[in-house]
């Protein structure tokens, strides 16, 4: 996560000036000015080989074994670093930094509930005015990791805390979005996914939730401009285009809606329902019931496309068709407006059916 590394720099040089969890006689150590020098520069392979002098000339520096694997973490050698940061912990049980990073180590191989455990186990000993730099990407974490494994109480709890020390922090208001969806809170969602997206409108996931928030809030127009401009920076994938389609449905843009879930797979669960839709605001009925039959070979037990299918016959004025229709959807689900439906169509069918009166010769004008 783009804040855990943004913030692993400054705690690191916190750790420094205050002399703490560096070990007695750190400072004066000339490899180990230099491995620090050298972290501060973001040479991290550099500043690597440094702490592993330092190491090797005491094996027991918990100090020394932290640095290692911080410039690890920076070089992408989780595995390494994870050995290193559990050497820590086997030198000094409380450090909180080594079971923050950790932690941060298991999100990335997606280890969710080892996160949630070096979280649970490292907060106890965040005592240190030094590690408060970390409290907050420690409950973002955990937040995630808990979001991640279906906990989202757990998650809401942990992510609102994190976000009260750092409300600007995108990719905490982005999470908290995420958690405001799962529970089905729309505006709250949208809210906060709208505020992630606004600070970094480049980002993907960003924008891929927003537009499906702000459809579920019925801000379309939002929902259209943000899933457009994600399509035509190369980010047309089956669920922005899905949301994109409904956001045109809403607008009654039903042309560019047709386009868009013509695109969608066959395998989309509602392309067919949707295409529908669209096909039925253009009045283009010929497309309409030929998408509608291909969803009624798919799912032959679901009313609605019998209902949608009465409607394109009805203005067709194929009544009986309409009729029959009405009344299978009404047999599936025992809804009673069909029976309004159902009515209409036979009172319809009766006008169609009945006979016309004979014109007297000359009556005509």
């Amino acid at each position: 996560m783009r804040a855990q590394k943004e913030g692993l720099t400054a705690w690191i040089l916190l750790s420094v000036l205050m002399g703490s969890v560096l070990g007695l006689g750190a400072q004066e150590n000339p490899l180990w000015e230099q491995g620090i020098q050298l972290f501060q520069k973001k040479d991290y392979a550099g500043a690597a080989a440094a702490f592993e002098q330092v190491i090797a000339e005491n094996p027991t520096h918990p100090a020394g074994y932290y640095m290692l694997a911080l410039c690890q973490i920076n070089l992408n050698k989780m595995a390494d670093a994870e050995k290193n940061l559990q050497k820590v912990i086997e030198l000094e049980p409380k450090h909180f930094g080594a079971y923050y990073y950790l932690a941060y180590a298991a999100m990335q191989r997606k280890q969710y509930k080892a996160v949630v455990q070096y979280v649970d186990q490292g907060l106890p000993n965040a005592a240190k005015p030094e590690d408060r730099a970390l409290l907050p990407g420690a409950l973002k974490l955990r937040g995630a990791a808990h979001l991640a494994l279906g906990n989202v109480d757990k998650a809401a709890t942990d992510l609102q805390q994190a976000l009260q020390a750092q409300p600007n922090d995108d990719s905490l208001l982005y999470l908290n979005g995420l958690v405001a969806l799962r529970r089905k809170q729309g505006p709250e969602a949208y809210q906060y996914l709208n505020r992630a997206y606004t600070l970094r409108p480049n980002h993907r996931d960003y924008a891929r939730y927003l537009i499906e928030a702000a459809n579920v809030t019925q801000n379309y127009a939002r929902a259209r401009e943000v899933g457009e401009a994600l399509v035509a920076h190369g980010g047309a994938s089956p669920e922005v285009l899905g949301q994109l389609g409904i956001a045109y449905l809403a607008l009654q843009d039903y042309a560019k809606a047709v386009s868009i879930f013509k695109q969608l797979p066959d395998s989309n669960p509602t392309r067919l329902y949707n295409l529908a839709q669209a096909y039925i605001g253009l009045k283009d009925w010929p497309n309409a019931e030929a998408t509608l039959l291909q969803w009624r070979q798919a799912q032959a037990q679901n009313p609605k496309v019998y209902e949608l299918l009465g409607y394109v016959y009805e203005n067709q004025k194929r009544f009986k068709d309409a009729l029959d229709y009405y009344k299978k959807a009404y047999e599936l689900s025992k809804d009673d407006r069909y029976q309004d439906m159902i009515k209409r169509a036979t009172q319809a069918l009766q006008q169609q059916q009945a006979p016309k009166p004979n014109s007297s010769p000359g009556s005509s004008r």
